[in-house]
């Protein structure tokens, strides 16, 4: 039986040479980690497949941790792949070459259009010169952008940066989380103001209309250049719910009761085009299929495997060693796993979903809501719920179109 993959990231450091207005890292200590706790972690997870993930922070600010851990790993494990999560403005020609020699799946974070990105990041003309430079290399990345209040209604713009770098074959969209600078609470000076566009949440209406024109607007892009490019540019949420419906239809053609079949359908991770320089970057990590959202021996409705946190296969390790399941969840001395200079105890994040998923159209093949945003926002959080229908909705009717 294949052994099941595991997700280590390393919180390279604390220090970031941005600020972005949502930072959820905002808070952690700004030290480095070394290359002693790096190993130790690594020599803790044994020898299971695994996908070494740098982040921070900026992780290319300690650019020689990522090398020799890249190097080290490279050695020592049998099936490793690595991947990283940057902001794009440190990228440089030493840089593409590390990313090259170990075929480091490259994500970068990016939140719109210039203007939009400017706001909510800062210095979208360095980000935008490290992905060209990505280019000139032969090196794909993808687009990873945070969803809040300022950039909903200008999704679309994630797709036209896309078309201008050429290299974006991938764009991934994480709602925000409640944490660090977004749930940070304002100062005296501060009190009574209106929060600060851009680290509140979408609404839920806002969210259903922004994903309804970008699935419209990416179709009539990919088709109006479906010659002019190698790839068709995907979108994240949409590729997962086709893959999940396709999964479930076929399952359904193959056993007597379609029924039963969708119901114990488990959709298939996402799988992006990319060079052979660099396979499908962090935001489309291979992730364990998501099951069907099943009842809880107490009989509450739970998401399951709806990530490597949900399936205690996820070690998040800040520099200090400290671990932890998910980054969201750093600072939260309720989800600490432990120290990889010590021991470090698994842990599996599960959310409670709302008693409406009981009755749901696509609850076979929804693996419910992030575990980790649930626990920051204080509960399921529906905008979950909104983008994972509206991309089931919009892959149903487009379905069924290709049938007629």
């Amino acid at each position: 039986m294949p052994q099941m993959r595991s997700l280590l990231v390393l919180w390279a450091t604390g220090r970031c040479n941005l600020r972005c207005r949502y930072c959820y890292a905002a808070g952690v200590s700004q030290e480095d980690m070394n290359f002693k706790t790096a190993k130790q972690a690594i020599d803790l997870m044994g020898e299971w497949p695994l996908t070494i993930q740098f982040a921070g922070g900026e992780p290319l600010l300690n650019v020689g941790l990522v090398e020799a851990v890249c190097e080290y790993a490279a050695t020592r494990l049998r099936d490793v792949r690595f991947a990283i999560q940057t902001n794009g403005t440190l990228i440089d020609k030493k840089a593409v070459q590390l990313l090259k020699r170990f075929r480091i799946a490259v994500g970068v974070s990016l939140d719109g259009r210039p203007e939009v990105n400017d706001y909510l990041r800062g210095n979208s003309l360095e980000t935008a010169r490290g992905i060209k430079l990505l280019a000139e290399h032969g090196l794909a990345t993808n687009l990873n952008a945070v969803v809040s209040d300022f950039n909903v209604g200008s999704l679309t713009g994630l797709v036209d940066m896309a078309l201008y770098f050429g290299n974006i074959h991938g764009i991934g969209l994480d709602l925000l989380r409640k944490s660090g600078r977004a749930a940070a609470k304002p100062t005296a000076a501060e009190q009574g103001q209106q929060q600060p566009v851009g680290t509140g949440p979408a609404t839920e209406a806002a969210l259903r209309d922004a994903l309804r024109l970008l699935y419209r607007y990416l179709r009539k892009v990919n088709s109006a250049l479906n010659f002019a490019l190698s790839h068709k540019i995907r979108v994240r949420e949409f590729e997962r719910a086709r893959a999940a419906m396709n999964q479930a239809a076929a399952l359904a053609a193959s056993v007597p009761s379609a029924a039963l079949a969708i119901a114990a359908a488990a959709p298939a991770a996402p799988t992006t085009a990319a060079v052979a320089a660099a396979p499908a970057a962090p935001t489309f990590l291979p992730a364990p299929a998501p099951e069907a959202i099943l009842p809880s021996p107490s009989g509450q409705m739970l998401s399951r495997n709806y990530c490597y946190a949900a399936l205690a296969r996820s070690f998040v390790v800040l520099p200090n060693g400290g671990c932890c399941p998910c980054g969201s969840l750093a600072l939260d001395e309720n989800y600490q796993m432990g120290n990889v200079h010590s021991s470090v105890q698994p842990l599996a994040l599960s959310c409670q979903c709302p008693k409406a998923c009981v009755s749901c159209r696509y609850r076979a093949i929804c693996p419910g809501g992030c575990p980790s945003r649930g626990l920051l926002n204080g509960g399921f959080d529906m905008l979950d719920c909104v983008m994972r229908k509206t991309a089931y909705q919009l892959i149903e009717k487009e379905k069924q179109e290709e049938q007629v």
